[in-house]
C-alpha cells in the first residue's frame, strides 16, 4: 500500500474509456466515431498537467496502467474466496475474475443511486441487487467482496452494503485502488476488511477521475435529473458543470480552468472528426450533457461554450 500525503489526485482513464472500457459498454469506434490515438491523448494530458500546476501546489497523477494493474492484482488475490461484485468497468472487465458488475451511479444533490442507463431503460439498482443476491445464494455463497476504483466518503458503499444485507448477502470486504484515510478506518473493522493500493492521507484535497474534465467522454461528470426527469451529466467545467464545488477548483481559476477543459475536449473531437472523415453531433455521444444542444456538431458546441465564458 502506498500513501499519498497531500495535494489533488487525478486518476487517468480517458484512453481506456474512449477505447470501450466504460460502464455504458459504449464503443465509439463501433458507432463510427474513430477516437484519437495515444500520442494525441499524451499531448492533451501534458497541457492538462500544465494547467493543474498553475492552480495547485501539489498534483499527483496516477496512470491508467498503474490503476489497472492494482485493481487486477487485488481481484486476483481474492478471486475464488468470495464472489467479487464490481462497480468499476474502466479498469476491470469480464475476464478479470469478476462475478458480476453492478450498474450504479450517484445523483447530484439527493445522493440517490440509479442505473447509468436509467432514462426509462435501465434496471434499477434495487432490482439488480435483488437478482444478484438470488444468484449468489443459488451458487452457495452468503458473503461477497465489492470492488471499486475509488472509495472517497464511502456513503454510497454503505447504501449498497445495506441493500445487499436486506437481501441476505453480507459484504465481507472492499478492494479499491484509491481510498481516503477516513474510509479506510471506517471499513476496516471486525465484520469487514478494506484493501487499497493508494491510501490518501488527510491533507489530500480531492481525488478526481480524468474523465470528469472532458466533454463527451463516457461517465464524465456528476449525474443530475433535469426538469424533464431525464438524467444528464455535468462535466466539471463551465458552462456545463461546477468545477469549484465538484473538483475543488478555486473560484479565481474557474474561468481559466474551464477554457482549458473546453480546448482539450475540442482537440479530442477535432482529431476524431479527422479520423472519422465526418462531423460528429452532440446527440451521437453516449450521454446527455447538461445544457448541450444535441443537434449541434460537437466542435461547434464547444466553440460556443468557450465564447460564453
Amino acid at each position: 500500500m502506498k500513501v499519498i500525503e497531500k495535494g489533488i489526485v487525478i486518476s487517468e482513464d480517458i484512453n481506456r474509456i474512449l477505447n470501450g472500457n466504460n460502464a455504458l459498454s459504449y464503443n465509439y469506434n463501433e458507432k463510427g466515431i474513430l477516437v484519437p490515438n495515444k500520442s494525441v491523448i499524451r499531448d492533451i494530458r501534458k497541457d492538462f498537467k500544465k494547467d493543474l500546476k498553475k492552480i495547485f501546489d501539489c498534483t499527483v497523477i496516477v496512470s491508467e496502467d498503474d490503476i489497472t494493474e492494482s485493481m487486477k492484482n487485488l481481484v486476483h488475490k481474492h478471486a475464488g474466496t468470495y464472489p467479487i461484485i464490481s462497480f468499476d468497468k474502466v479498469y476491470l472487465d469480464e475476464q478479470d475474475n469478476v462475478y458480476a458488475f453492478l450498474d450504479c451511479t450517484r445523483l447530484q444533490n439527493d445522493d440517490s443511486l440509479v442505473s447509468r442507463f436509467q432514462n426509462g431503460y435501465g434496471t434499477s439498482v434495487e432490482t439488480q441487487i435483488k437478482l444478484l443476491s438470488s444468484k449468489i445464494k443459488e451458487d452457495g455463497f452468503n458473503d461477497i467482496i465489492i470492488a471499486d476504483d475509488v472509495i472517497f466518503s464511502g456513503n454510497g458503499l454503505v447504501k449498497i452494503a445495506n441493500m445487499f444485507k436486506s437481501n441476505g448477502i453480507n459484504v465481507k470486504g472492499v478492494i479499491t485502488s484509491f481510498c481516503t484515510l477516513d474510509s479506510f478506518k471506517r471499513f476496516n473493522n471486525d465484520s469487514m476488511f478494506l484493501e487499497c493500493h493508494y491510501l490518501m492521507a488527510k491533507d489530500v484535497i480531492d481525488e478526481i477521475c480524468e474523465r470528469d474534465f472532458y466533454f463527451g467522454v463516457a461517465q464524465s461528470g456528476i449525474s443530475r435529473r433535469n426538469e424533464n426527469g431525464d438524467i444528464v451529466k455535468e462535466p466539471y467545467f463551465k458552462p456545463y458543470g461546477d468545477p469549484e464545488n465538484r473538483a475543488s477548483i478555486p473560484s479565481e481559476y474557474v474561468k481559466f480552468f474551464s477554457k482549458g477543459c473546453i480546448e482539450r475536449s475540442k482537440e479530442i473531437w477535432q482529431q476524431s472528426e479527422l479520423k472519422s472523415k465526418r462531423k460528429i453531433k452532440v446527440g451521437e455521444l453516449p450521454e446527455k450533457i447538461n445544457g448541450a444542444d444535441v443537434n449541434k456538431d460537437v466542435v461547434k458546441e464547444l466553440d460556443d461554450a468557450g465564447m460564453s465564458l
